[in-house]
């Protein structure tokens, strides 16, 4: 990718995720796609998650302060993030290598997509997959109506 590369920003709500946060943030930063911030939202977690936060203060933009839970987090992060690209990816969860180039490259094929995204491999804690979810077609109109309704 060039220096014209759109910005991806990563957002991650966090509350006392201490056992999860480390891998998800590094998940993220061993991306190979070159322009992606991570912004972390902690709902001022009691559980070392602020001490592992810290670790990557130079890598990573966290804030903890209280918030309203997860969905409160989410938008005081996408109010910190500068992205072109938005991805949502909780504390509990990791991204597999390069999924950021190909979020990116499918945006770029599919100019007119609003929301892409791919398939989820649940795991245990040991790293074993367990089940697999496949993205199926996504129906806008559908998601909305029950979000109005």
């Amino acid at each position: 990718m060039n220096s014209n590369s759109p910005l991806v920003s990563i957002l991650t709500p966090s509350y006392n995720c201490a056992k999860f946060i480390e891998q998800c943030i590094l998940s993220v930063l061993s991306q190979n796609y070159p322009q992606v911030e991570h912004i972390i939202q902690d709902n001022v977690s009691n559980d070392g998650t602020i001490e592992i936060l810290k670790k990557y203060s130079d890598r990573v933009n966290w804030v903890s302060e209280p918030d309203g839970g997860q969905s409160d987090g989410l938008n005081r992060a996408l109010k910190r993030c500068h992205g072109d690209i938005i991805g949502v990816l909780n504390a509990d969860d990791e991204y597999l290598p390069h999924a950021v180039s190909w979020a990116v490259e499918n945006f770029a094929r599919f100019p007119d997509m609003a929301v892409i995204y791919g398939d989820q491999y649940d795991v245990d804690s040991h790293g074993n997959i367990v089940h697999k979810t496949y993205g199926r077609d996504y129906d806008f109109e559908k998601v909305w109506e029950r979000v109005l309704w």
